[in-house]
């Protein structure tokens, strides 16, 4: 078990980052920053540099020559077309999602896709990383919230803010794990100083939650918030009249479908090979952060 603050050496390669702009990269960036690795990231709008970290303007095809060490926080299968036409990486560190297994199964074609494309490209990554005898973890979080851009707790957050009340459908027993954003940048800086290698690592946080309680504390966090519980079958039905003209009410048909569904990661692994000490579910008004531990 590695220590959550001796981040492994780089030498004098710097260490690369893809999907640096999502969510877990606002997480990640400052976290590894104090550690002072050096990071190159990748966006195709990339803010200014700052000490230690050196933000390069493109994308994948932009990048033919890679540190040793790489770090995949964006789309996986973009990810693995990449690896497969480089060479020289020695450390992989990729980012799924515990989806693979959750949404295989799914009654939504576009849901059976979306695992059925994250299998593929884990399998491609660890191909090619056997190829260049390189050392991966692959991560696969469940269901991320923390930076206000997720698509399940900032978007139920921000109705609550807007209207001073949230429906909580019911019944909705499923169980979910929440993660927070920092606790996954966490993970993946333990992996960088040389935890879970050849490993496929779930990650959850620290509390199970049935659907219908994420959802209530998540009200809770809002001042003068009133949880009003409706019947589940009403406003299913009602999200899927609505849902071939609104992308995120076809996300909203999709949770309902699901929310008496246990979608739970199996971190029996993670618990052996990391440091692993998630924390309770506090969702925060966007724009609030919550002090680091």
């Amino acid at each position: 078990m590695t220590s959550r603050s001796d981040i492994v050496a780089t030498g004098d390669d710097e260490v690369l980052v893809f999907g640096a702009s999502s969510q877990i990269g606002d997480a990640l960036l400052p976290m590894l920053g104090r550690t002072g690795i050096g990071l190159r990231a990748i966006s195709r709008n990339p803010p200014a540099n700052r000490p230690g970290l050196r933000w390069v303007r493109g994308g994948f095809d932009d990048i033919g020559d890679p540190p040793k060490t790489v770090i995949s926080l964006g789309p996986l299968a973009d990810f693995s077309r990449w690896l497969g036409q480089v060479g020289g990486v020695h450390r992989i560190i990729a980012v799924g999602s515990v989806s693979l297994r959750h949404k295989s199964d799914s009654g939504a074609a576009e849901e059976r896709t979306v695992a059925a494309q994250l299998a593929e490209a884990e399998q491609l990554i660890a191909q090619r990383s056997k190829q260049m005898d390189a050392q991966l973890t692959l991560l696969r979080p469940c269901m991320l919230y923390g930076a206000g851009r997720d698509h399940t707790v900032a978007p139920a957050l921000r109705f609550a803010l807007d209207r001073q009340w949230l429906p909580i459908p019911s019944p909705a027993g499923g169980l979910r794990q929440p993660l927070h954003v920092a606790d996954l940048a966490d993970a993946i800086s333990q992996c960088l100083n040389g935890a879970g290698v050849g490993q496929t690592l779930e990650l959850g946080g620290a509390e199970r939650l049935r659907f219908d309680q994420l959802l209530s504390r998540i009200a809770e966090a809002v001042p003068n918030c009133q949880a009003r519980r409706l019947p589940i079958s009403a406003v299913r039905w009602a999200s899927a009249i609505a849902a071939p003209w609104s992308g995120k009410l076809r996300r909203i048909n999709r949770a309902l479908n699901r929310a008496n569904v246990d979608q739970l990661p199996d971190e029996t692994l993670t618990r052996q090979h990391l440091d692993w000490r998630p924390r309770q579910f506090e969702p925060v008004q966007p724009g609030q952060t919550r002090a680091g531990r």
